[in-house]
């Protein structure tokens, strides 16, 4: 994805093509192998460092980078210093903008899990004197044994004002825990902060209102579009609702093209089979936002006949330069296999160019499914993307036939930063 606005020369950027660079961006598996057959060019660790120096997640909340990120580092054998040093930098800027702190202390955590050179001692030194010590305390405690920040329990309450419930490590304290147990007055505090967090999260105003008077709610033009936000969450709770598809076209008339109307498309999807025949409507449908709304709907609900409009909704988003959301789509068109070839051209693009790495399970799976005799070089190349649930899906599914895919498993098999559950199934392939 290209975000090129000419009014924001200063901090325009975009995802590089098909080299190192771009790949190194992407998370990609190839990008690993490039690296690791380049590892004696200087321009190899810088790119590295960049990519860790600005976070290319498309969407920081799902996409990850961490593991993949702190793997080329200690593979490459990098320093760690240029590391430390923009974690106490970006720490002084509350706001973060660009996730560069959070981004680097997660790979930092990474490697202090497995004990990397001096990344343990230069992270507690953080926690000890950093401005935003809570998140750094809330990233060791998820990832950390805890022999590495359990003696911390004394630093954070220093650091606390009088009184002040701890921001970040709700682990730490959670009842039972070592921390819980020395301190039972903070313990109480932060149960206390969390209740009332979840409380205001969990908040649904409609929720004593029948299924009738929700309906009323939206079809009532004078109701306020968050009100009918709220109601459409309401009712995606809840089974089918008699009533709810006919007002599909007004609301979308009273949404803006831009936006949509939140909540909507989770709320026809819960009417299931019934939203078929509407679904195969809206999806023809030249606005935007009522052709997305169509395949979201239709995908899970799709037979065989509907592979046309699926595929021509792939291309749809593709042509608009929309880089998600793609997986519910190919996962439907993963059902029908060779059956859905005509989406393979833009599959495959995706496959290469999105940043969207969360996606790409849906992808991988996608491509082995449809086209299972060519796709054995996506799947190698799985093996080592930034995405657990792509190289989990690469492990069970990679033919074992080339020298580079069993070297690649062992790899995963005895890595101390792969996941058991991933280092397991590496085990059992090599084990056939």
């Amino acid at each position: 994805m290209t975000t090129e606005d000419a009014d924001d020369t200063e901090h325009r950027w975009y995802y590089a093509g098909p080299t190192l660079e771009g790949f190194l961006q992407r998370g990609q598996g190839i990008g690993v192998l490039r690296a690791m057959r380049q590892r004696a060019d200087p321009q190899t660790a810088q790119l590295v460092y960049s990519c860790i120096a600005r976070d290319h997640r498309w969407f920081w909340q799902v996409d990850s980078r961490a593991l993949y990120l702190a793997r080329l580092v200690r593979d490459l054998g990098l320093d760690t210093a240029p590391l430390v040093e923009q974690m106490w930098r970006e720490g002084q800027d509350p706001e973060d903008p660009e996730n560069a702190f959070t981004h680097v202390v997660e790979v930092l955590g990474q490697l202090g899990r497995i004990g990397h050179a001096d990344v343990v001692d230069q992270v507690r030194r953080y926690i000890r004197g950093g401005d935003q010590w809570g998140e750094v305390l809330d990233q060791v405690v998820a990832d950390w044994p805890a022999d590495l920040w359990d003696d911390l329990d004394e630093v954070a309450l220093d650091r606390c004002r009088d009184g002040e419930v701890p921001d970040g490590p709700w682990q730490a304290w959670k009842p039972g825990a070592p921390w819980a147990v020395r301190h039972p007055q903070i313990a109480l505090s932060v149960q206390s902060a969390r209740t009332e967090r979840r409380k205001a999260f969990g908040h649904r105003p409609h929720a004593h209102k029948s299924g009738d008077e929700l309906v009323a709610l939206l079809a009532d033009p004078d109701v306020a579009t968050r009100t009918k936000t709220s109601v459409l969450r309401e009712l995606a709770r809840r089974p089918p609702q008699a009533g709810l598809l006919e007002l599909v076209d007004p609301l979308f008339a009273q949404a803006e093209p831009s936006r949509g109307m939140p909540g909507l498309t989770a709320a026809v999807q819960a009417q299931g089979a019934a939203a078929l025949e509407g679904a195969r409507r809206w999806i023809r449908n030249d606005r935007p936002d009522i052709a997305w709304l169509g395949g979201q709907v239709l995908a899970p609900i799709s037979d065989v006949t509907d592979i046309p409009l699926l595929v021509a909704e792939v291309r749809r988003k593709w042509d608009a330069d929309e880089w998600c959301p793609y997986d519910d789509l190919m996962d439907a068109l993963a059902r029908f296999g060779p059956l859905a070839d005509d989406v393979l051209p833009t599959l495959k693009a995706l496959w290469r160019e999105t940043p969207h790495s969360f996606e790409r399970s849906s992808y991988l799976a996608a491509l082995t499914a449809i086209d299972p005799e060519g796709s054995g070089h996506a799947l190698e190349k799985g093996l080592l993307d930034c995405q657990h649930d792509v190289r989990l899906f690469a492990v069970r599914h990679v033919p074992l036939g080339s020298k580079m895919t069993r070297r690649i498993l062992r790899y995963l098999r005895d890595d101390p930063l792969e996941t058991d559950e991933l280092r397991a199934e590496a085990a059992a392939r090599l084990a056939r």
